[in-house]
C-alpha cells in the first residue's frame, strides 16, 4: 500500500506537469492521460511484488472481485465483437488487472505481516497527504487539479479527522478538509468550492467511520447535518449563491426550485442516462442481461456541456464516461454485472459491522474508509471507481481483518471451553 501510494501520487503530479507545460493539456483534457500514467505506475508496483503471488484468493470480497474479473473477460469479448473503442477496452482491462493483481498479492501475505508497522503506515499516509495538500494549494498557480486523486484525498480527510490516531493528526485532517472545500477567487476572495460528490463522500465516510469504530453517538449529529444544510440552502440570497463554484451553486439553486434544464452540469448526468438506455434498447433484450461490453461509447455530440468534448480522447461522438455509477456498470456489464457489484457493496457494508473496533488496525480502518468513500464519490463520478488502483488492496485488507476477527473469537471460545 505504501509503495502504491507514493508511486501513483508522484506519477499523477509529474505527468500532470508534463502535460500542462510540455503539451499544453490541462484540466479535463489531461485526465485520460493522467489515468494512463498512474495505471502504468500501479502496474509497475504490482510487477515488483508479483513473485509473492501464491494463488490465494482470500475471503468473500476477494472472491466476488475475482468473479467480477471473469465477467470482465466476457465483457471484453463482447466489446471486441461489437467493435467498441479499442483504446477504452485496453484502458479498462488495465484498471481491472491492477486490482486483480492487488487482490492476489495482498492475500499472499500472512496474517502477521500483511500491514507492517502501524506507525510506519500512518507516517507514510501523513507524508502522502501533506504532498497532496501542497499540490492542492498550488493548483491555482500550476493547474495541477487533474493530478489529484479525489477519492484518496477525501479518504485522507475522513481518516485523519475521525481515525484512531493521536490528536496531532486532526490538524492535518482539518487542513485537507479546508483545501478540498474552500478556494480563493482571482480577486483574492474566499469561495466555497469543490463538487457535490466530494461533500457526499466526506459525509458518508464520516458515517462509516462512526459505525466501524462503534461510536454510534456520532450518528445523531451527522443525521442532523443534511437537514440543516437543506434549510440553509433555502434561505441563501441569490447574490451569495452566485459567489459559489458551479457545482455548489447548481445544487443550491436546484434546492431553491430552479428548473433542471437551467443547469448544464446536472442535466448532463440525466442526458447520459437517456443516451445509455437508447443504446441498450436498440441492441435488444440480451444487452439488458450482459451489457454492451468494454469500450462501449455513446454519441454526446449534442451535449450542452463543453467538458464532454474536452474530456473524451475519442471525441464527443464516442464518449466512454457515464457519470452515474450504476448506469455505467449496467451499460457495459448488464444486470449480471450490476448484481455482482451490488453484492460486493453489500458485503463491504456487512464487513463494517463484522470487524472488532478494538482490534482494528489503522491500515484496515483506512482500507475500509477508502472503499466506502470511493463508492460514495463514484455514485455520480463513476470513472474514479473503475480507475482506482487501490480498490483490490483495500478489499483484501478488509477480508483479512474479518478473517482475523473471527479467528480470534474462535480461539477465545476454544480456550473458554477448555477451562
Amino acid at each position: 500500500m505504501r509503495y502504491m501510494l507514493f508511486a501513483v501520487t508522484m506519477t499523477g503530479v509529474l505527468s500532470s506537469l508534463v502535460l500542462a507545460y510540455g503539451m499544453n493539456l490541462r484540466g479535463f483534457e489531461s485526465i485520460p492521460y493522467v489515468n494512463l500514467a498512474t495505471t502504468a505506475a500501479a502496474l509497475s508496483v504490482q510487477c515488483f511484488f508479483l513473485g509473492r503471488v501464491r494463488g490465494v484468493v482470500g475471503g468473500p470480497l476477494s472472491k466476488i472481485y475475482l468473479l467480477n474479473f471473469i465477467f470482465v473477460v466476457v465483457a471484453t469479448i463482447i466489446g471486441l465483437l461489437l467493435k467498441n473503442s479499442l483504446i477504452h477496452i485496453l484502458a479498462w482491462l488495465g484498471y481491472f488487472t491492477v486490482n486483480l493483481l492487488s487482490v492476489l498479492i495482498q492475500n499472499s501475505y500472512s496474517n502477521t505481516d500483511y500491514s507492517g508497522s502501524d506507525e510506519r503506515f500512518v507516517s507514510a499516509l501523513a507524508i502522502c497527504a501533506a504532498l497532496m495538500l501542497i499540490v492542492k494549494l498550488l493548483t491555482k498557480v500550476l493547474d495541477l487539479s487533474s493530478s489529484l486523486d479525489s477519492v484518496l484525498l477525501l479518504t485522507f480527510v475522513v481518516f485523519f479527522l475521525s481515525g484512531p490516531l493521536p490528536a496531532r493528526y486532526r490538524l492535518l485532517g482539518g487542513l485537507l478538509l479546508g483545501s478540498s472545500l474552500i478556494g480563493v477567487t482571482e480577486t483574492g476572495a474566499w469561495q466555497l468550492e469543490g463538487n457535490r460528490a466530494s461533500y457526499v463522500a466526506i459525509y458518508v465516510g464520516l458515517l462509516a467511520a462512526a459505525v466501524f469504530q462503534r461510536q454510534l453517538v456520532r450518528l445523531l449529529p451527522l443525521a442532523i447535518v443534511p437537514v440543516l444544510l437543506y434549510f440553509v440552502a433555502l434561505s441563501l440570497d441569490r447574490a451569495v449563491v452566485d459567489g459559489f463554484s458551479r457545482n455548489i451553486r447548481e445544487a443550491v439553486l436546484l434546492i431553491q426550485g430552479d428548473s433542471l434544464s437551467s443547469h448544464v452540469a446536472t442535466q448532463q448526468r440525466f442526458y447520459e442516462v437517456d443516451k445509455v438506455m437508447d443504446d441498450v434498447n436498440e441492441a435488444g433484450p440480451i444487452a439488458y442481461v450482459i451489457g454492451l461490453g468494454l469500450g462501449r461509447t455513446i454519441d454526446m455530440s449534442a451535449s450542452r456541456d463543453d467538458s464532454v468534448q474536452s474530456a473524451s480522447i475519442t471525441g464527443a461522438d464516442k464518449v466512454n464516461n457515464v457519470h452515474f455509477l450504476h448506469v455505467a456498470i449496467f451499460h457495459k456489464f448488464g444486470l449480471i454485472g450490476l448484481a455482482l457489484h451490488a453484492l460486493m457493496w453489500l458485503t463491504i457494508a456487512l464487513h463494517l459491522f463484522s470487524v472488532s473496533a478494538r482490534n482494528c488496525r489503522p491500515v484496515v480502518f483506512f482500507g475500509a474508509l477508502y472503499l466506502v468513500v470511493c463508492i460514495a464519490y463514484s455514485a455520480s463520478a463513476s470513472i474514479t471507481y473503475f480507475s482506482s488502483p487501490y480498490l483490490g488492496i483495500c478489499l483484501a485488507l478488509l477480508d483479512q481483518a474479518v478473517a482475523r476477527h473471527f479467528q480470534m473469537r474462535l480461539h477465545m471460545k476454544t480456550r473458554l471451553a477448555q477451562r
